[in-house]
């Protein structure tokens, strides 16, 4: 392991435990258990139009008021993987009727001091507007299940407009209650463990498979899959990007949708022998061919060692 995935992996154990004891211990402690945390979390940035390597700050706002946990990005690069969730809300009625009106920004900036400007991560305006159900904790708007472009995934590129400081970005929402794992969410939420499954709402089922389908509820639940429904998901390939569902789920760890179509390429180096160097990818050359992807909707993953092969 190097030194800096070393750092990085410390310092986000060392950020997720400070936020679990500020954001969720509070919460169960309390004898309401009928309230929950909602947590927004960032998984990816990906510059598109944006040359050179930019740091880049995430704003996050519910109902018009500010919830950020105040994100901005240590590290510069075409690419930045935040080490902790961007925004959370506490004390949330589990069976809130009224949906929660979201809005995610993304700005860059080229120094640690430099100015802010807004990029484009959505296909009208710049910022993501989406409604979440409390309830079902799915969402809506500008980002939906099933709508070509990835659950949890907006671009810049989605207005057909490739020179407006666009970027991409993944994120996840999900909740937080006494028996869900800060580190491994299942995504259930209380409301429809209760009314819905009727499963046990203090068990993790983030790894749980309730119809022996192969795939776990919880991934089967974000989708749009009946977990409790035998599904022949080897054979099911709704995208058809040539990964069947079991490969999707298998991958989603690195982002891969299954509404959505991912191309997986892993890059393999050799010595240089006349100078016994290593050859590398250069982060410009994945910038140029994600991007070419991006403008048709297909998430290109490149694999140069980062999920365990390659490099």
């Amino acid at each position: 392991m190097s030194r800096k995935s070393f750092h990085r992996m410390f310092r986000t154990f060392a950020i997720f435990a400070i936020m679990f004891i500020v954001v969720f211990v509070p919460t169960i402690g309390k004898s309401d258990g009928d309230k929950v945390v909602i947590v927004v979390r960032v998984l990816d940035i990906r510059a598109l139009s944006i040359d050179g390597e930019p740091y880049f700050k995430v704003e996050v706002t519910a109902d018009g008021q500010d919830i950020g946990a105040g994100y901005h990005s240590m590290e510069h690069g075409s690419e930045i993987v935040p080490v902790w969730p961007v925004a959370y809300m506490s004390g949330i009625p589990y069976d809130r009727d009224q949906p929660i009106n979201i809005k995610i920004r993304l700005f860059f900036r080229y120094s640690p001091l430099g100015i802010w400007k807004e990029c484009d991560i959505s296909k009208d305006g710049k910022g993501v507007d989406i409604s979440y159900d409390v309830r079902s904790g799915e969402w809506t708007g500008e980002d939906y299940l099933n709508d070509g472009n990835g659950y949890g995934h907006t671009s810049g590129f989605e207005d057909g407009n490739y020179e407006e400081n666009d970027c991409e970005i993944w994120f996840d929402i999900y909740q937080l209650r006494g028996g869900s794992s800060f580190l491994n969410p299942d995504r259930l939420t209380l409301w429809e463990l209760v009314n819905v499954y009727n499963l046990d709402p203090y068990q993790n089922y983030a790894i749980v498979d309730n119809d022996g389908d192969g795939i776990p509820t919880s991934w089967e639940d974000k989708y749009g899959y009946d977990p409790l429904s035998y599904d022949d998901h080897k054979n099911l390939d709704p995208d058809n990007d040539g990964l069947d569902n079991v490969e999707e789920w298998m991958t989603s760890k690195w982002l891969s949708d299954p509404f959505s179509q991912d191309i997986f390429v892993e890059i393999d180096f050799m010595r240089m022998w006349n100078l016994n160097k290593m050859c590398s990818f250069p982060e410009k050359s994945k910038y140029l061919v994600w991007r070419a992807f991006a403008k048709h909707n297909i998430t290109l993953h490149i694999d140069d060692g980062c999920m365990g092969g390659g490099g």
